[in-house]
């Protein structure tokens, strides 16, 4: 997953490393791209609720156990990459998008109810759903580090 992260493009924030301050235009990413890597970056970061949920109904032994397990540690990688990227990439406000995650991630997320189906229905959206954007966002034809966006 670093593969994708310019690490070369990277220096420190201001605060107490001395960095350089983040502002607006130091992102060269189209809005809407910046948008959905943020947006999923946030689904990515709720990942102690989703694995909840889905121990909950399965099981943290055998099959599915295992199966859960290995999908949190890959979704963690996403997120992960993404979250390096933007800032790496000076994408985003750090102070702001960790303020965005402690509100999205305090909030949680629960599923009233789910049946086992609803359970499964519901990560195989939330799959598809980060999949696209996550590999090449809108606007961006090649992934992120391949192209400079």
């Amino acid at each position: 997953m670093t593969t994708y992260v310019p690490w070369s493009r990277g220096y420190d924030f201001d605060g107490v490393l001395g960095g350089r301050a983040w502002q607006p235009d130091q992102s060269s990413l189209p809005e809407a791209v910046r948008t959905s890597l943020i947006v999923n970056l946030l689904t990515e970061d709720n990942l102690p609720s989703y694995h909840r949920i889905i121990a909950e109904h399965f099981g943290r032994e055998g099959a599915w156990g295992t199966w859960v397990h290995r999908w949190t540690a890959e979704e963690d990688r996403h997120g992960q990459a993404i979250r390096d990227y933007l800032l790496v990439s000076r994408a985003v406000d750090p102070v702001a998008l960790e303020r965005a995650r402690m509100a999205h991630v305090g909030a949680g997320f629960e599923l009233d109810h789910p049946s086992a189906a609803e359970v499964i229905a519901y990560v195989s959206f939330q799959e598809l759903a980060t999949r696209g954007p996550t590999a090449t966002p809108a606007g961006c034809p090649a992934p992120p580090s391949a192209r400079g966006c």
